[in-house]
């Protein structure tokens, strides 16, 4: 019988699960992979409610030509595969909803993370400009520096040169 293909609607791919939360890059992948196996689980749930659908059918189908005569038994039979394909069509329409469901959340992480990967590539863009600066200010800074002991030394030696002069202008005075 097709029915034990249907899972109870106690199971796992009947209950609609809590909503994403922003998690880290490595646990979102895990997020979004486990979301797509489910996708394919209820996608496969699906299409075989779908085949027993469309057997159930043809069984009907096949039931009213064969028993003509019998319209009692054949109404019965009828109802009750009735009652049948409605439960499944039941069940596959609430399997549908929950794929869409899952669908927008895949879709809502997926484009989550194609906007933290652009807001990435913006903070190492803004990262490298940043380096940049702090390289040309630390090269600055390193020739500021050269010419700040340039011109110590220069206002050493002209220290020097002054006293020097200072010296010798002592010694014309004294001679004098």
């Amino acid at each position: 019988e097709l029915s034990t293909v249907i899972p109870s609607s106690d199971e796992s791919s009947d209950r609609i699960p809590k909503p994403c939360l922003p998690p880290s890059s490595k646990k979102r992948h895990e997020e979004v992979r486990r979301l797509n196996l489910k996708v394919k689980h209820l996608e496969k749930l699906n299409s075989s409610l779908l085949a027993e659908l469309r057997l159930r059918e043809k069984m009907t189908d096949a039931g009213h030509s064969a028993q003509s005569s019998e319209a009692h038994v054949d109404g019965l039979v009828t109802k009750t595969l009735l009652d049948e394909i409605k439960k499944q069509r039941e069940k596959l329409q609430a399997s549908l909803a929950h794929n869409e469901f899952i669908r927008n959340q895949l879709e809502g992480v997926l484009t989550s993370s194609i906007g933290e990967v652009e807001g990435k590539k913006n903070l190492v863009s803004q990262l490298r400009e940043m380096s940049l600066e702090l390289e040309r200010s630390c090269s600055l800074c390193l020739d500021l520096e050269r010419r700040c002991i340039a011109l110590e030394s220069e206002r050493t030696t002209l220290k020097e040169a002054a006293d020097n002069l200072r010296v010798e202008v002592v010694t014309l005075r004294a001679t004098l």
